[in-house]
């Protein structure tokens, strides 16, 4: 599956979540939970700002194929959580 478009989601106590579309370069295999390790590369130009995000959230990610970044604003809003998407 590599080079294929992915999305990164992660969720932060105080109410807010963070996502970033990015390309998946390369993974470990199909093992169960945090034994999986994937090669997960934001898209261009934007790697200084998905790292500066990562600051505040943290590197246990969730990642998903292709795009949510309209859907993620969607439930931030009707959860009324804020939402940072880089890219």
């Amino acid at each position: 599956m590599a080079g294929a478009s992915t999305f990164l989601c992660r969720r932060l106590p105080c109410d807010r979540i963070a996502g970033a579309p990015c390309v998946l370069e390369g993974w470990n295999g199909d093992n169960l939970g945090c034994s999986v390790e994937a090669r997960v590369v934001p898209i261009e130009g934007k790697a200084q700002d998905f790292a500066g995000k990562q600051a505040d959230y943290g590197n246990h990610l969730v990642w998903v194929y292709g795009h949510y970044a309209d859907e993620l604003q969607q439930l931030g809003k009707m959860l009324g959580m804020e939402v940072d998407v880089v890219g």
